[in-house]
């Protein structure tokens, strides 16, 4: 039998999904325009992500996470190695088809497993954390977010340019994006899910 597991949260209607899948991770940078949000992860832009995590694990004592937090700087090689041994972990208890998203939706993944749901969120918790995965994972949203801008403003403004909201909110708005998000239909997940991997992304 083939799954597929999100280990984030609850599952939660469509409209929902738009709305919570990013406000919950949400910045309060800001964004001049849509270039803002392309280039090269940035660690100065995400330095309170940053000291934040290395605080955590210096106070859970997790040799790898700091090793990789400790000088401040995420180099695409630390994050790869960190994925990697998530993977592996993953891998050796079982699952298949491990991975990490790469976009506003934070989250790892699972699929292609007969495992319960259960089981298998248990195993992507234990092996984010032994990896030091649950420490930087907020990296995985830098690639498409590099300059840790207002998220809720990369998306509305993604999904206003694509004809899915009247206008662009920004994170201080989150009450009116909430009503109008959840207003968007299942039939246009494959645009929303297309800004969350790409916020400059326009089907024009």
């Amino acid at each position: 039998m083939k799954r597929s597991h999100t280990y984030r949260g609850p599952r939660l209607a469509f409209g929902i999904i738009v709305i919570a899948l990013l406000v919950a991770s949400c910045s309060t940078g800001h964004m001049s325009n849509d270039s803002a949000n392309k280039g090269k992860p940035s660690s100065q832009a995400w330095s309170a992500e940053i000291n934040d995590a290395l605080t955590q694990a210096r106070k859970d004592k997790h040799q790898l996470a700091i090793s990789v937090l400790e000088d401040k700087v995420i180099t695409d090689a630390e994050f790869e190695s960190v994925v990697d041994d998530f993977k592996q972990c993953s891998q050796d208890l079982g699952l298949k088809e491990v991975g990490v998203n790469r976009s506003l939706r934070a989250g790892i993944y699972s699929s292609d497993t007969d495992k319960s749901e259960e089981l298998t969120e248990d195993i992507l918790q234990r092996c984010e954390h032994s990896s030091g995965l649950s420490y930087i994972s907020f990296w995985s949203t830098a690639y498409v977010n590099p300059h840790n801008n207002d998220q809720v403003l990369l998306l509305s403004t993604c999904l206003e340019r694509n004809g899915l909201l009247d206008q662009h909110y920004t994170s201080e708005q989150e009450e009116a994006y909430t009503q109008e998000a959840a207003k968007i239909p299942s039939s246009a997940e494959p645009i929303v899910n297309a800004c969350f991997n790409d916020p400059s992304y326009s089907d024009k």
